[in-house]
């Protein structure tokens, strides 16, 4: 057995009511051995900034070729996940890693694999002012 396969994973899904009763994958989280989370995108869902990581400059996407510009700071570089049902499309969640993260974990510890999307975001919200 690869060292892989004995990963905790944390499937998100989105279940809005309209495409019920299915749950439609968003992405996985998988926990890193040495702490951290690593994304692995449900097999389904579309290529770009949907479901993944990316750079953002202060509130906005960085654009191609940011890490050559001198007039941006390391400082206001930020990495973001947004997190998206690629079927409705709806109550996109962008979040940054330490608090998506902070999240995962407690699921980890709950042993909860799997969590929707809406919860995901109840969540955080719910916590924004810790």
């Amino acid at each position: 057995m690869s060292p892989a396969s004995d990963a905790f994973k944390v499937f998100v899904y989105c279940d809005d009511e309209s495409h019920a009763p299915r749950r439609v994958a968003v992405t996985n989280f998988l926990a890193v051995p040495s702490g951290g989370w690593h994304e692995q995108p449900a097999s389904r869902a579309p290529t770009g900034d949907l479901g993944t990581g990316h750079q953002m400059i202060g509130d906005k996407p960085a654009a191609t070729g940011w890490a050559n510009d001198p007039s941006v700071s390391n400082a206001d570089v930020r990495q973001h996940y947004e997190l998206v049902c690629r079927k409705c499309r709806r109550r996109p969640l962008r979040v940054r890693p330490e608090r998506l993260f902070d999240r995962l974990d407690g699921w980890r510890r709950a042993g909860e694999s799997s969590v929707s999307l809406s919860l995901l975001a109840a969540s955080i919200a719910s916590r924004s002012g810790d």
